[in-house]
């Protein structure tokens, strides 16, 4: 695994430059381990820097506004890139898993099947699901092309995230319309307006 460190202190200034206030570490980990080299994060990768980050702000046990302010107020250090390289290192994504098959007997609607109508909004399970399901497959790639006009996407531009000229949404490969449900195996990632497109 290749780290671009340099990228990686640019970007964690950016999140500290940001301030306090509701902020919440565990999509920006993602992001910028993405983005500097590091592909997507497994979900135990996540947690891991996610803790290991927030460790450096927290004071028995909670989140502490002084010490976040003091850590602000210093030249931001490799240290949380290197959090990020190790979680990732520890929790690799599981190799030859990806694109997930429909499981045998699969019914729709029936337990264990998601249903056929997303309930609230995706999961984290859910976007790298559709990530991983879209060719080439796996989590080791950060940008794909799309399945519907071949431009690239970018990982970290997921719903209205980042850049609009790479955000793709969660497709349904059977739309719901025509029987698909919204487990695993049937999700990918596709532009908005490619997905939209198909009605």
């Amino acid at each position: 695994m290749n780290l671009n460190v340099d990228l990686a202190v640019e970007l964690w200034a950016e999140v500290y430059a940001r301030g306090f206030d509701g902020w919440d570490c565990r999509d920006e980990a993602v992001r910028i381990a993405a983005m500097c080299g590091l592909g997507v994060l497994s979900t135990e990768a996540k947690g891991h820097a996610v803790e290991c980050i927030r460790y450096d702000y927290s004071e028995n046990g909670r989140l502490s506004r002084d010490r976040y302010a003091r850590l602000t107020a210093s030249t931001c250090s490799p240290r949380w890139a290197q959090c990020l390289l190790t979680a990732a290192k520890r929790y690799p994504p599981p190799s030859g898993y990806y694109p997930i098959r429909c499981p045998d007997g699969h019914v729709v609607g029936a337990t264990p099947c998601f249903g056929p109508a997303r309930k609230g909004t995706w999961t984290d399970a859910c976007y790298r699901a559709a990530w991983g399901n879209t060719e080439p497959f796996g989590l080791e790639f950060v940008e794909k092309p799309c399945p519907g006009c071949e431009r690239p996407m970018r990982y970290w531009c997921w719903g209205r995230q980042g850049d609009a000229a790479f955000r793709w949404s969660v497709d349904h490969v059977l739309s719901h319309a025509r029987g698909g449900c919204v487990c695993h195996f049937n999700l990918r990632a596709m532009h908005p307006e490619c997905n939209s497109s198909k009605g």
